[in-house]
Formats: structure tokens, C-alpha cells, sequence
């Protein structure tokens, strides 16, 4: 989850820095980077919520032991 908040800061200081004017290319190419964005971070959330569980069934398991 840090690793993308640090990812998003990243591309929009990329972004600020950027002084030249949006054609509508780059507003569709900021957009397709933005969606990839998203999309690491869903799957980023979804593998700390994998592993949140594992560990919680291994706990479980080592408490019966």
C-alpha cells in the first residue's frame, strides 16, 4: 500500500513537471497510465489481503499447537 501511494506521488510530481500544453494524446496517454496505476494497486491490495489471511491461518494453527 505505500509502494503505491509512493508510486502516485511520483507520477504526479512527473506530471507537474511537465510544463508543455495536454493535447488530447497525452490526456488519453496520462489516462492509460493512470488506469495502470490503479490497477497495480488493486492488485497490491489484493495480495496484502492474501497474505493478511495467511498469516492469520497460520497463527490459528500455531495457537492450536
Amino acid at each position: 500500500m505505500k509502494k503505491s501511494k509512493i508510486l502516485l506521488v511520483l507520477f504526479v510530481l512527473l506530471l507537474a513537471s511537465c510544463k508543455s500544453t495536454k493535447s488530447d494524446d497525452a490526456a488519453k496517454a496520462q489516462e492509460i497510465q493512470l488506469q495502470k496505476i490503479d490497477s497495480v494497486t488493486n492488485v497490491m491490495d489484493n495480495a496484502k489481503t492474501d497474505i493478511d489471511s495467511s498469516i492469520a491461518e497460520v497463527d490459528e494453527l500455531i495457537n492450536e499447537i
